[in-house]
């Protein structure tokens, strides 16, 4: 049986039990990289669309009453989020790995 991999184009990652995603806009499957509307050519249609997601629309500037600084907990909690996601990605990782050697197996 062939195993179907992520129709995102250029990518080749296999869809396994344990990195295949449904995407809740589009209804496709795509694995853990794309697995988010925003990283992958979602519409809701049920049919991929090809143009790039629109850029919100910005608010206007505050007015300028002191210096603009970046918020201190910003970087932290990028630096958070940036571990979590590795960590998924590696936990599902590992999960394919011993899909694979219980396929080979059996």
């Amino acid at each position: 049986q062939k195993i179907p991999k992520c129709p995102v184009d250029g990518c080749r990652d296999k869809l396994h039990l344990s990195n295949r995603f449904e995407c809740g806009t589009c209804k496709k499957t795509y694995c853990v990289k794309h697995r988010a509307p925003e990283a992958h050519p979602c519409s809701d249609a049920g049919a991929p669309s090809r143009a790039p997601p629109k850029p919100a629309p910005r608010a206007a500037p505050a007015p300028k009453s002191q210096p603009s600084r970046p918020s201190p907990a910003a970087a932290p909690v990028a630096a958070v989020i940036g571990r979590m996601q590795a960590d998924d990605e590696e936990m599902a990782m590992r999960l394919q790995q011993e899909e694979i050697a219980r396929a080979q197996g059996a």
